[in-house]
């Protein structure tokens, strides 16, 4: 026997769907039931009224009688249940009922419906005006303003035609005086014809009270219904309890309404708006899917809604009815199938609701709401809950659209101010913007500074459009390079791009710019065109070594300034010492330009010896010109970049190409016939026209012939090309090109390709590896012979690295085992006269 206790669990939809957890169901014959129609029709209303209050936050579950159909009787049923409130979506209740009908004191109504009864019928049998409050209840008028109390500055109040405050809105400053506000909207409550009380909104903001007019219209609406159906109920109150039924329907119905427009009012846009309401809306009708049409074109534009509540375009086929607009014009909702909205049959053919949208007054699109059913009919209690929800649907969309091209209008103006136009990339104000922001955060990161330093002549040889081609993908190479860190790149300036490094890992960074360095010393192709470019990097660490952005500029232009001079392979890291090497550099430059202008003062040459690497004699030198001021020796590493910058590149290179061809000419007159001198000669030089002419007046004044001078240059300067022009001149007037091997680089077989080149100098490195890169080294060399080419090994600086030398087939050797560079004199008394007295 059943004890008459069931556990339930109920749904927040139409009707209130309800499952019963037992073998059988003792209310219908399926486990499913509709509690409307099952529950009494004079408990229907308060019980609406019951849910109402927790799905506004006034109770946590629902506790009250309620008397349900068992086959041809109605039995009284206590309920107790729990409410559940998901993110999005309805409510579910879950709990039991406990059948009481042989325990509670009163037959055939519940007292607190018995007391409700005799409250509405002595207030309209009253000989003066009924109170609103003694219809509706105080409760609910309070309650229904709800929606105003979530609007900061706007307070809403019914009163009475005496002026006198029925309710204010729930949980409003009770103390506020509406009647001292500056402004005011004010709509009349009119039951069976007669205003019993009015609707005040007021505020400080005309904004706020303008844009909540429509809203104010609305609800008035809808307590003037309700209060109106309050009243027909309470006459026929003894004869027609199906009235009773629609009155709880539509407190059901201002439930789902109440729902939406709180949504709307409380969420901070409308894409979280529409995020709760369209699965609200979706599951009370049993809905597919909701789209928003724009039919002012064909094939429709058609909108979607994602799950995060924004307005999407989609794809659809659907097209513009003439039908359904004329419908549309003299209907608020139209019912309609999927394959009429096609125009064609379909697969799925579900039952649709469409309604048309309004902005201004004006015709603007319409909703359509799709059906999860091929059949469903669509009543006119559904049609009127649509036209209300498509009201508050319509400013939403609108809203939303708007925003949509104010977001997109934004997103282009900031596109526009931090992103460089030639290339997308990043700005100098999205660095400046990004990196103060680091800076304001006390967040750690490091920045690489890149400069391009033959970015403008790369411009005037390839323009301006194809230089920008190139920084881009050097952006796009750098933003490849596997990190452990997140980083971003800027374009500073033309030729400058900034890199930074969360967290500022000193490691990484030093990692980041050797590998950005050593990639960029080869030649980088693109577009199957090859580049050469001439790449510096400094790196500065915040909060290490700068506290403002402009200590962050400042260092990042001293680190790169330092690199240039330096010519350095290596990044440049700012440290506390570097001001003062800037400063050394200062003087160190005009120590260069002053001898520069004054014949090239303090330059002079040292001369590496070269032998036979099969007869040990020599067999030509090597120049390396230097400067010093006596206490002070400079490369040419330091010294070049300062004469280059002044102009005097060409100069220097007629000056050191008369030294040596002098020298040269004075060893080959003291009997060492065949004597060559080698020089290295930088791309800049090489690739200008006048080092030819400088070249051929040097060996004509010193009546030398063209074979006696080796122009050795490196494959990775971007020199070694077939199409080079200056290489087809010098080899055609048969001076010896070498090229230097760079041991940084990969040695590939390129350079025996090169029709023009005589010899190969290979690092000694290259021949102390493993077996495999030694059989390479092995073939290279074999197969640098059968083309008539010979092999120079240098770094030979002891016993063991030459004797790994003389293990391969190799034509001479270069090192210390030589003997130390030497100044002319020194190199003409110990290596020339010991050559003469050995004959």
């Amino acid at each position: 026997m059943n004890s008459g206790n069931y556990a339930f669990c109920m749904k927040y939809k139409s009707g209130f769907p309800i499952e019963f957890f037992a073998r059988t169901n003792p209310f219908a014959e399926k486990r499913k039931a509709l509690l409307s129609e099952i529950i009494h029709p004079d408990d229907y209303m308060p019980f609406c009224s019951a849910v109402n209050e927790i799905i506004n936050g006034k109770g946590s579950g629902i506790r009250t009688h309620v008397r349900l159909k068992m086959g041809e009787e109605y039995r009284w049923f206590f309920m107790s249940a729990g409410a559940d409130h998901p993110s999005k979506g309805a409510t579910d209740f879950c709990g039991m009922i406990f059948d009481v009908t042989e325990y509670l004191e009163c037959e055939s109504e519940d007292a607190v419906m018995h007391k409700f009864r005799t409250k509405i019928k002595e207030a309209i049998k009253s000989d003066g005006e009924p109170d609103l409050r003694d219809i509706l209840g105080a409760d609910y008028l309070e309650l229904i303003q709800q929606p105003f109390s979530h609007i900061k500055g706007l307070y809403s109040a019914i009163v009475a035609n005496d002026g006198s405050i029925i309710a204010s809105a729930y949980r409003q400053d009770k103390k506020a005086n509406i009647n001292k506000m500056s402004y005011q909207r004010k709509k009349n409550i009119r039951v069976k014809h007669r205003t019993l009380a009015s609707w005040i909104i007021a505020g400080e903001s005309l904004e706020d009270v303008n844009e909540s007019a429509p809203l104010l219209e609305i609800m008035v609406q809808t307590v003037s219904e309700i209060a109106n159906s309050y009243v027909v109920i309470g006459e026929e109150m003894e004869n027609s309890q199906n009235a009773n039924k629609l009155l709880g329907e539509n407190f059901e119905d201002q439930i789902i309404i109440n729902n939406v427009y709180s949504f709307t009012l409380k969420s901070e846009n409308t894409a979280a708006a529409f995020a709760n309401i369209i699965p609200i809306i979706n599951d009370y009708f049993g809905l597919e899917k909701m789209l928003y049409c724009a039919d002012d074109a064909n094939p429709v534009k058609v909108y979607r809604w994602d799950e995060a509540g924004n307005l999407l375009p989609t794809v659809t086929d659907l097209v513009k009815s003439d039908r359904i607009n004329e419908l549309l014009d003299s209907n608020a909702v139209v019912c309609t199938s999927e394959e009429e909205l096609r125009g064609k049959p379909g697969k799925n053919n579900r039952s649709c609701a469409v309604s048309r949208l309004f902005e201004n007054g004006k015709a603007k699109g319409v909703v359509v709401f799709v059906s999860n059913q091929t059949d469903r009919t669509w009543s006119n209690r559904d049609r009127k809950m649509l036209r209300s929800l498509s009201s508050i649907l319509a400013t939403l969309i609108y809203r939303s659209l708007m925003e949509n091209e104010l977001a997109l209008s934004r997103e282009h103006l900031e596109r526009l101010a931090y992103t460089d136009h030639a290339t997308g990339i990043p700005n100098e104000s999205a660095f400046e913007r990004d990196m103060k922001e680091k800076i304001a955060h006390a967040e750690a990161c490091s920045i690489i500074s890149v400069e391009i330093s033959n970015y403008k002549s790369m411009t005037e040889s390839i323009s301006y459009h194809y230089a920008d081609d190139v920084i881009k993908s050097v952006a796009e190479y750098i933003s490849a390079i596997p990190v452990s860190c997140k980083r971003r790149i800027y374009r500073y300036s033309n030729d400058i791009l900034m890199i930074t490094l969360e967290n500022g890992d000193k490691e990484i960074t030093a990692a980041l710019a050797r590998t950005i360095l050593k990639k960029f010393q080869s030649p980088w192709f693109l577009n199957e065109t090859e580049y050469k470019i001439e790449m510096y990097a400094g790196i500065t660490f915040y909060p290490d070594d700068i506290y403002s952005f402009s200590d962050c500029v400042r260092a990042a232009t001293k680190t790169l300034r330092l690199a240039k001079e330096r010519k350095a392979g290596e990044p440049v890291s700012y440290s506390v010492d570097l001001e003062e090497k800037l400063e050394d550099n200062l003087r160190v430059r005009k120590l260069i330009i002053d001898s520069a202008e004054n014949n090239f003062k303090g330059f002079y040459f040292l001369y590496t010896p070269i032998v036979n690497a099969r007869t040990g004699e020599l067999a030509y030198c090597e120049g390396h010109m230097l400067w010093s001021s006596g206490d002070l020796i400079l490369s040419k590493e330091r010294y070049l970049p300062i004469i280059e910058s002044i102009g005097l590149g060409d100069r220097l290179y007629a000056f050191s190409m008369e030294r040596m061809c002098e020298f040269c000419a004075k060893i080959r007159e003291s009997g060492i016939d065949g004597f060559k001198i080698g020089y290295h000669i930088a791309e800049s030089t090489l690739s200008s026209a006048g080092s030819i002419i400088a070249l051929k007046q040097a060996l004509l004044e010193n009546e030398l012939p063209p074979d006696a001078i080796n122009v050795i240059t490196s494959e990775s300067s971007g020199t070694l090309v077939r199409s080079s022009v200056n290489l087809k001149q010098l080899d055609k007037l048969g001076v010896n090109i070498v090229a230097n091997d760079r041991q940084r680089v990969f040695l590939t077989e390129a350079m025996l390709e090169n029709p023009y080149i005589k010899m190969i100098k290979l690092d000694i490195h290259r021949l102390c590896g493993d077996e495999i890169s030694a059989a390479y080294v092995k073939t290279f060399i074999e197969k640098a012979h059968e083309k008539g080419i010979k092999i120079c090994i240098k770094g030979v600086d002891n016993a063991k690295q030459l004797e790994t030398a003389k293990k391969y087939k190799i034509d001479f050797i270069q090192g210390i085992v030589n003997g130390r560079p030497l100044h002319s004199s020194e190199f003409m008394k110990k290596l020339v006269l010991k050559k003469s007295a050995a004959r």
